[in-house]
C-alpha cells in the first residue's frame, strides 16, 4: 500500500497531467527539491521511484538525481554513472 507522501506526490502528478493550469507552480521544481530531501533523510526507494516518475510524466527526460558516489543502482537505474 502507497505511504501518505506516495499518495500525495501521485495526486500532484495526476493533477499536473490532467490541466498544466491547474497544478501547483513549478511543480517539477518542487519534485526536485522533495527527492533531495528524501534522499538526504536516506530516503525509501519506493518514495523516490515515485517522484522520479512523476518528474518524468511532467517532461523531464532524466529524473533521478544521484548524490555523488551513490552506487548506481541505488534508485533502481541499474546504469554506471556516466566518468
Amino acid at each position: 500500500m502507497f505511504g501518505r507522501l506516495e499518495r500525495v506526490v501521485t495526486a500532484l502528478v495526476e493533477a499536473g497531467l490532467a490541466d498544466r493550469a491547474a497544478a501547483p507552480p513549478n511543480l517539477v521544481e518542487r519534485l526536485r527539491h522533495l527527492e533531495r530531501a528524501a534522499v538526504a533523510a536516506g530516503g525509501d526507494r519506493q518514495v523516490l521511484q515515485v517522484i522520479a516518475s512523476g518528474r518524468r510524466l511532467l517532461g523531464e527526460p532524466d529524473a533521478v538525481e544521484r548524490p555523488v558516489g551513490s552506487s548506481p543502482s541505488a534508485h533502481g537505474r541499474g546504469r554506471p554513472e556516466p566518468r
